[in-house]
C-alpha cells in the first residue's frame, strides 16, 4: 500500500540522524536484538544507542521486548528502513553485524541452527563470499542436527551457489564438493523435494565419476535408484541399483556393499521379482553382519521380511520385520520410521490390526520428533486410519486423517491417505466428499501400484453403492481388477473381489434375471474364477475370511443361509471388523426372512447390526437396515443404546436423508387410508406402482406369492380399478411415491 509506505517513510525521516541509523541497523539485523549488537553495527557508544532507542520507542518505530531486546514495531519498517541506505552502506552494516556476532557469540540468536543461519545471511549480504560459504555449511549442519531438514536443504543450496564465486585458492576439493551435494540431496529428500534431490544426486555422481571412486559412485547410483523409484520411475530405479551392485567391490565385506545389495533387493520386490529379491536380501544381511553394519542389516532384513509376507510366509516375514525394527532403533530416524511403517503394513495384512496401529503410531511419533512428519507422516497416518477404519473406530480414523490432511499445505498428500479418507466418507454416506478425495488419489498416481489401485477402486465402488449406483460400482470393481493379481498385499485385492460379489448380488436381486446385460455375467465368471484359484493355504486367516465373504456374496441369490452369514459375522467380530460383522448380520436377516418369512426371528440379527451401524455413523448401512426392517415388520426399538452416534450420511444436497419412506400422514397415504387400504396394502401399492410382479412383491416383503396376489386383488377392489396400471395411476395422482430400491 503506497499510502502506508509514505506514512512509514515520513515517520523515519522525522527521526534524528543517529536514531534513524539505529532503526536501520535493527531492520537489517532481521530480528529483535541486544543493544550491544546495535552499537557494534552503527559504531556508537552504548549510551548514544540507548538514547536513540528511547526516542524511536517514543515515536512508535521500535519496541522493547520483555527480554530487553529491541525490535521493529511494524514489519513494513524493515524494507522502508533498509531503503534509506545505499547498497554499499547496507553492505557495511551487514559486515559489522557479522563481525560482532562472530566475536561475541552470546549476541547471536539463542537457537544454534538459527544463529548459524543468521551469521551466514550477514556475511552473504556483506559480499564476503568465503565467510558466507563457511557459515552456510555450518548453518546447514546445525539445522540437520535439530531435524530442520527444509532449513538445512536451503542452507546447503545457498552454499552450493556461493561455491561457484569462491576465489580459486579457496575452492573446496572435489571430494568436499561431492559431499556437499550428497548431503544437500539427502536433506532435499527428507524435506520432500524429491526432484531437487535427484538433480543434486546427479551432480554428485558426476563428481564421483571424476574422482574415480567406485564406492562413492556406487552409493550414489543406489541413492539415485531409490529416488527414481520414489518419483514413479521404477524401471530407471532398477537400472541404477544394478549399476551400483556392478561397481561396488564385492570383497572385502563393507557397509557400502551391503547397502547396494539391499537397495537392489528392494527394487526387485514385486510380481516376478521376489525370489531374486530374497536372495539378494540374504546376501546383504550376510555382508552387513560381516562388516558390523547394523543399519544396513536392518535395511536388508526389512526387504526380506516384506518378500516373505508377499509370498505368503507371514509369520516368518513379520519376525524379520520385527528384527529390522529393533536393529533400526540405533540407526538414523528415517530408517526406523520406515521399519515401523513396513511392519505395520505386514501386521495389517495379517489381520493383526491393534499391533499394526501401534506401529503406525510409533512411526508417527518418531517422525514428529525427527522433523520428518511431512516426509513420512501422510502414509503413516493412512496406515493408522485404515486400521482404525477396519476396527470400527471411525471417529479416531477421522481425527488421524484430518490431522494429516491439515499438514498438506501443498496438496501433495499420499494417494493412500486420500483413499483411506475417501473410503471413510463413502461408508458414512458423504458421497461427494468421498469422490473428491478418491479422484485426488488417482491424480497423484494410484494407477502406478496395483495394490493402491485396487484400494482406490474399492473406495470408488463403495461411494457408488452409497449413492445407489450399483452399475457404476460394478464398473469400478471391474476396472480395479484389471491390474495383475500378484502384489504385496493380497488382502486389498480380495476385499475388492468381495465388494464386487456384493454389488453383483445386489444387481441380481433388483433386476430381472432375463434382462441382465452380458457384462454382469462376464464379471461374475471372472470373480468366481479368481476366487476359486486363490490359494487359501498361503493366506492369513483375516484374508481367508474375506474370501469366504466373497463366496457367500456370490452364492447369495441362490444359496443364502442365515447360519452361514451368522458364522461370518461372528468371525468378523473376532478379528475386530465391526462394519463387516454388521453387514454379515444384515445378510443373515435377509436369508432368515427368505427361509422362514416373517415367522422367523430375523430381528436377532438386524437389531445388533443397527446398533453397530448407528455407532459407526454408517449412513448407507443404517438406511438399508431400516428399509429391511420396515418391509419385514421388524421393530428396531432398543437397537441403539443411549449415547449411540447419529448417522453421518449426507446427500448431494447436504441434508441428512430419511432412513424410512414418508410416514403415514402424507397426502397420498391419507387418501389411500380413507379408501380403506391398510398399511400393508399401501406398501404393496408402492411396489405395484414401481412395476413389480406378484413374485417380486412377495420376495420384497418376505411373504408368499399367493398372499401378494390377495393383497393386489384387495387393492384393485378398494380403489375400484380394473388392473394394475390403473392402480398405479391412482397412486401417482394421489402423490404416492413408487417403492425405490433400498
Amino acid at each position: 500500500d503506497g499510502t502506508l509506505v509514505d506514512i512509514v517513510g515520513a515517520r523515519l525521516r522525522g527521526l534524528d540522524v543517529t536514531t534513524r541509523n539505529v532503526v536501520v541497523a535493527v531492520a537489517l539485523a532481521g530480528r529483535a536484538v541486544d543493544e550491544r549488537l546495535i552499537a557494534a553495527a552503527v559504531e556508537l557508544p552504548l549510551d548514544a544507542v540507548r538514547s536513540a532507542v528511547r526516542e524511536a520507542i517514543e515515536r512508535h518505530v521500535l519496541r522493547e521486548e520483555p527480554s530487553g531486546a529491541v525490535g521493529l514495531r511494524h514489519g513494513l519498517l524493515r524494507d522502508v528502513a533498509a531503503g534509506q541506505l545505499l547498497v554499499g552502506e547496507r553492505r557495511d552494516v551487514h559486515e559489522r553485524l557479522a563481525r560482532a556476532l562472530t566475536e561475541q557469540p552470546r549476541l547471536r540468536d539463542p537457537g544454534p541452527a538459527a544463529a548459524a543461519a543468521e551469521l551466514a545471511h550477514h556475511w552473504g549480504a556483506a559480499g564476503r563470499i568465503p565467510e558466507a560459504y563457511a557459515a552456510a555449511t555450518e548453518a546447514a549442519r546445525a539445522a540437520e542436527a535439530v531435524y530442520a531438514h527444509a532449513d538445512a536443504h536451503r542452507e546447503y543450496g545457498w552454499a552450493i551457489e556461493l561455491e561457484r564465486d569462491l576465489p580459486d585458492d579457496l575452492r573446496p576439493s572435489l571430494e568436499e564438493r561431492l559431499e556437499l551435494r550428497r548431503r544437500a540431496a539427502e536433506t532435499a529428500d527428507l524435506a520432500g523435494e524429491l526432484e531437487r534431490a535427484i538433480e543434486l544426486t546427479t551432480e554428485a555422481l558426476d563428481l564421483a565419476d571424476q574422482s574415480g571412486d567406485p564406492v562413492a559412485a556406487g552409493l550414489l547410483h543406489a541413492r539415485l535408484g531409490y529416488l527414481r523409484w520414489a518419483t514413479g520411475d521404477a524401471a530407471a530405479g532398477l537400472d541404477e541399483h544394478r549399476t551400483a551392485v556392478a561397481i561396488v567391490p564385492a570383497e572385502p565385506a563393507t557397509a557400502a556393499r551391503a547397502r547396494v545389495l539391499g537397495g537392489l533387493a528392494g527394487s526387485l520386490m514385486g510380481p516376478g521379482g521376489y525370489p531374486e529379491s530374497m536372495d539378494l536380501a540374504r546376501a546383504a544381511i550376510e555382508c552387513a553382519r560381516a562388516a558390523a553394519a547394523t543399519a544396513e542389516e536392518a535395511r536388508a532384513r526389512n526387504v526380506l521380511g516384506l518378500d516373505l509376507v508377499a509370498l505368503g510366509e507371514h509369520a516368518a516375514g513379520i519376525e524379520e520385520l520385527r528384527r529390522s525394527r529393533d536393529l533400526a532403533a540405533a540407526a538414523p530416524a528415517d530408517l526406523t520410521i520406515v521399519a515401523h511403517y513396513n511392519l505395520g503394513l505386514a501386521l495389517a495384512e495379517a489381520g493383526l490390526l491393534d499391533e499394526a496401529l501401534e506401529e503406525a503410531h510409533a512411526g508417527r511419533a518418531l517422525a514428529r520428533r525427527s522433523g520428518l512428519e511431512r516426509r513420512f507422516g501422510f502414509d503413516l497416518a493412512a496406515l493408522a486410519g485404515d486400521a482404525l477404519l477396519r476396527l470400527g473406530r471411525w471417529a479416531e480414523a477421522e481425527a488421524v486423517t484430518d490431522e494429516a490432511l491439515r499438514l498438506d499445505r501443498e496438496r501433495r498428500a499420499s494417494p493412500f491417505l486420500l483413499a483411506v479418507r475417501g473410503r471413510l466418507e463413502a461408508l458414512r454416506g458423504d458421497v461427494a466428499a468421498a469422490r473428491g478425495h478418491l479422484a485426488r488419489a488417482r491424480e497423484l498416481g494410484a494407477g502406478e501400484d496395483p495394490d493402491l489401485d485396487a484400494y482406490v477402486s474399492r473406495g470408488e465402488a463403495e461411494a457408488a453403492l452409497a449413492a445407489g449406483q450399483r452399475e457404476e460400482a460394478l464398473a469400478s470393481v471391474d476396472a480395479g481388477l484389471g491390474r495383475p493379481s500378484e502384489s504385496h498385499a493380497p488382502s486389498i485385492r480380495v476385499s475388492l473381489l468381495a465388494l464386487g460379489a456384493r454389488a453383483l448380488a445386489d444387481v441380481a436381486e433388483t433386476r430381472d434375471a432375463n434382462n441382465r446385460p452380458l457384462s454382469d455375467v462376464a464379471l461374475r465368471q471372472r470373480l468366481e474364477s479368481e476366487v476359486a484359484r486363490i490359494d487359501r493355504g498361503r493366506m492369513p486367516p483375516a484374508t481367508a475370511l474375506l474370501l469366504d465373504l466373497a463366496d457367500a456374496e456370490l452364492a447369495r441369490a441362490t444359496a443364502s443361509s442365515p447360519t452361514r452369514w451368522e458364522q461370518l459375522a461372528n468371525r468378523f467380530d473376532e478379528v475386530g471388523d465391526r462394519y463387516l460383522g454388521a453387514w454379515a448380520r444384515v445378510r443373515a436377516a435377509e436369508a432368515e426372512l427368505r427361509a422362514s418369512g416373517t415367522r422367523g426371528d430375523a430381528g436377532r440379527y438386524l437389531r445388533p447390526a443397527a446398533t453397530t451401524a448407528s455407532d459407526l455413523g454408517a449412513g448407507p448401512l443404517e438406511r438399508e437396515i431400516a428399509g429391511l426392517a420396515r418391509r419385514a415388520r421388524i421393530s428396531l426399538e432398543g437397537a441403539v443404546p443411549d449415547g449411540g452416534a447419529p448417522s453421518r450420511e449426507v446427500t448431494s444436497a447436504g441434508a441428512p436423508p430419511s432412513a424410512t419412506p414418508p410416514a403415514d400422514g402424507t397426502p397420498g397415504t391419507e387418501a389411500l387410508r380413507r379408501a380403506g387400504l391398510s398399511a400393508r396394502e399401501i406398501e404393496v401399492l408402492r411396489l405395484v406402482a414401481a412395476g413389480r410382479t406378484n413374485g417380486e412383491i412377495a420376495e420384497r416383503l418376505f411373504i408368499a406369492r399367493k398372499t401378494a396376489g390377495v393383497h393386489v386383488t384387495h387393492i384393485l377392489d378398494k380403489l375400484d380399478v380394473a388392473n394394475r396400471v390403473e392402480a398405479a395411476m391412482v397412486a401417482a395422482r394421489l402423490g404416492l411415491e413408487p417403492e425405490a430400491d433400498d
